[in-house]
């Protein structure tokens, strides 16, 4: 279950990716987001402002994004249900690597072609 709460903070973080034009490679491809532990999650982010992730050990979810003001906003609705979060749009392309610090600890992402 930490994992599935991971995705959705990941989910925020890769989304920033997903916000303009210029980062459509995230569509039709993976963020493979790797927790402290070392499993990995999948998550896909689609056109019509949803996205889906499967972590390692099957549990799926997905939820809905946006942008707004400039930031890119995600809401879980699946599995579980999570509030809001936004982070500022960052641009990525297929190859890019990327770390974030977590309550958890350290998150890696990167995004890959296909799914």
């Amino acid at each position: 279950m930490k994992l599935a709460i991971l995705a959705g903070a990941a989910a925020l973080s890769l989304l920033a990716t997903a916000a303009t034009a210029q980062q459509a490679s995230v569509f039709g491809n993976t963020i493979v987001m790797t927790g402290p532990d070392g499993s990995a999650t999948r998550i896909h982010f689609k056109q019509d402002g949803t996205y889906d992730f499967v972590t390692a050990s099957g549990v799926a979810g997905g939820g809905v994004w946006a942008v707004e003001n400039g930031q890119l906003c995600t809401t879980r609705t699946a599995p579980a249900a999570t509030p809001k979060q936004c982070r500022p749009d960052v641009e990525r392309h297929i190859g890019d690597k990327w770390d974030e610090d977590t309550p958890s600890g350290k998150v890696s992402y990167e995004l890959v072609a296909g799914q």
